[in-house]
């Protein structure tokens, strides 16, 4: 019977058909650094006017590219992000207003 997982994120389901039985004692507290987790909120549609996707902000190449980027290139990303989404709405409003007018 296939069961199926969610990443740890909980944003993508995978099917396990192995069962695995793993028992861990720790002795010692060990910090493990944790990965940068995706901006990723589901919705995943890239904007034509401005190439962003209109859920997270990134490209479509930051998007496909985002397992391979190292932690530092997902920190650059990912601190771009808040100016791309003042940039956007700021765009959206102008546009809205001008359609109006």
């Amino acid at each position: 019977m296939d069961r199926f997982i969610l990443d740890p994120w909980g944003r993508n389901c995978f099917v396990c058909r192995h069962s695995l039985s793993i028992s861990v004692t720790l002795t010692a507290k060990i910090k493990i650094p944790m990965a940068v987790k995706s901006p990723c909120t589901g919705v995943c549609v890239l904007d034509a006017q401005s190439g962003f996707c209109s859920g997270c902000f990134r490209t479509g190449d930051e998007i496909g590219s985002w397992r391979d980027l190292s932690d530092g290139g997902k920190k650059r990303v990912l601190a771009q992000l808040p100016r791309r989404r003042a940039a956007t709405k700021t765009n959206a409003k102008s546009t809205s207003e001008r359609q109006t007018a």
